[in-house]
């Protein structure tokens, strides 16, 4: 009769451990990413009529259209996009609305 013993090291184990805890998480995007599909299927696309602080430049393009003029002022970390007088300032880091100056009350924004 052969008796074998099986021994598992610390080493092994915790091998094993990554392993699973690596599929599980890979798993648990998945899921996360259907949910996320599912919920942006689900909800109806409405149109911005307006921008403020932290909207995205995309927005403000949708909502103004493209500006006119561009001052891309990278060195301070900032476009500004031109509207007749009035100005938005973009942030060059996170490309969102940081300011704004609605000098001729052209721009379609809100507080």
């Amino acid at each position: 009769m052969l008796n074998l013993m099986i021994v598992r090291s610390p080493i092994s184990r915790s091998r094993v451990a990554r392993a699973s805890l690596a599929a599980s998480l890979r798993c648990l995007a998945g899921l996360v990413g259907l949910f996320v599909a599912a919920a942006l299927a689900a909800a109806p696309a409405v149109a911005q009529d307006r921008f403020t602080l932290g909207s995205p430049s995309l927005t403000v393009a949708e909502v103004q259209g493209r500006p006119p003029m561009v001052e891309r002022l990278r060195s301070q970390g900032y476009e500004i996009w031109r509207y007749g007088e009035s100005w938005v300032r973009i942030s060059a880091e996170t490309d969102q609305v940081i300011g704004w100056w609605n000098a001729d009350g052209r721009l379609k924004v809100e507080m």
